[in-house]
């Protein structure tokens, strides 16, 4: 490979939630440089009865060393730093959110392809910080755990919804 493991792993995490984006219809725009706290600025390409150009950002954050017997409804994440979390809470213009991406340990089982199918592995959750206060004097180093529930399964249908519930009604 040649990435290091850590490089190679979050450009798949944010591939990952590119594909769904795609997916679903959706402008999906990287920020360069990001200096927001956020990857990607996701918005509906147009008007939808009285929804006009919805949008939303998204921080992607993969994840390859997750508990595999973990029976919570939650997955226990502290990959944020403390700045990393301001950024995502709080009420803010264009809602943000923080996207989880679970990858397998090894790079080389991040797809599987058949003349069918090109699979990804393994799934993306997101989490809202809308209601978090936000931390005093926030630190780059200090980490700041979060919870991330496992029934916010990122898809196309959640994904589009996110942007606006009006969206996935007319579909």
């Amino acid at each position: 490979m040649s990435l290091d493991r850590q490089t190679h792993q979050g450009e798949y995490g944010e591939a990952f939630v590119h594909v769904l984006a795609k997916a679903a219809g959706l402008q999906c725009d990287k920020r360069s440089p990001d200096r927001s706290g956020v990857d990607f600025a996701v918005g509906y390409p147009g008007e939808h009865g009285t929804v006009r150009y919805p949008q939303i950002e998204i921080q992607v954050k993969s994840w390859s060393r997750w508990p595999r017997d973990d029976d919570h409804e939650w997955w226990d994440y502290d990959g944020l730093s403390e700045t990393q979390f301001n950024a995502l809470a709080g009420l803010l213009q264009v809602p943000r959110y923080l996207v989880l991406v679970l990858v397998p340990d090894d790079p080389w089982e991040f797809t599987d392809a058949d003349h069918f199918a090109l699979h990804l592995a393994h799934a993306a959750y997101w989490v809202s910080f809308v209601d978090e206060p936000l931390i005093a004097s926030p630190s780059k180093t200090k980490r700041r755990q979060v919870r991330v529930p496992k029934n916010n399964l990122l898809t196309v249908r959640s994904l589009l919804t996110l942007l606006s519930p009006a969206l996935v009604e007319a579909s």
